[in-house]
C-alpha cells in the first residue's frame, strides 16, 4: 500500500451547475464522501472537472482524430472506435477526453498543472477548498493543444 499511486478522474471546485456535484462523484456521493479522506495517505492526484471540461479536448465529427479513423488505411482497432463514435454522435455533439487527460497525468504527462490544497465534500460530494480538508493533489490548468497533439500520436 505504500507504494499506492492514486489519479482519479472527477472532482471540481467549480463544477458547471453548483446544485449539483461532479458528475463522478454525483454517482454516489457516500462512496465518494468516504474515498476522498481515505486515499490522503498517498497523496491523491485529482483531475478535475474544472479542467477536463473544456471543448479544446473535445473530440468530434470535425476533429482530425475522428476523420482518421474513416480513413480506407484506417486499422482495424481505428474502424472500431470510429464505429462506436458514430454511436456517441447520434446523441451527443462530441466528446471531451476527460478520461485520457487523466490517463496522460498518471503517465505524468508535463501538459497538466497541479497544486496542493486541502479540500472537502459536502453531504451531496461538492467538493470545495477548506483550511481543515483532506490534502490532495488537483490539476488546475492543462495545455489543450500539446494534449490533443499527445492524444493524436497516441492514437496514430
Amino acid at each position: 500500500m505504500s507504494r499506492l499511486v492514486v489519479t482519479q478522474m472527477g472532482g471540481a471546485i467549480n463544477y458547471r451547475d453548483p446544485t449539483r456535484a461532479e458528475h463522478n462523484f454525483r454517482v454516489d456521493p457516500e462512496a465518494a464522501i468516504r474515498m476522498v479522506p481515505s486515499l490522503e495517505p498517498w497523496g491523491p492526484t485529482f483531475v478535475m472537472s474544472d479542467v477536463t471540461f473544456n471543448p479544446a479536448m473535445e473530440i468530434t465529427a470535425d476533429s482530425p482524430l475522428y476523420k482518421r479513423w474513416a480513413e480506407p488505411d484506417a486499422r482495424p482497432w481505428e474502424r472500431v472506435l470510429r464505429e462506436h463514435w458514430d454511436r456517441w454522435l447520434v446523441k451527443y455533439p462530441g466528446s471531451m477526453q476527460h478520461d485520457a487527460l487523466t490517463l496522460a497525468a498518471a503517465m505524468l504527462w508535463p501538459g497538466i498543472r497541479f497544486v496542493r490544497e486541502r479540500v472537502a465534500l459536502d453531504p451531496i460530494a461538492r467538493m470545495t477548498t477548506d483550511a481543515n480538508g483532506v490534502e490532495v493533489i488537483r490539476s488546475i490548468s492543462a495545455d489543450y493543444t500539446a494534449f490533443m497533439a499527445w492524444l493524436e500520436r497516441a492514437l496514430g
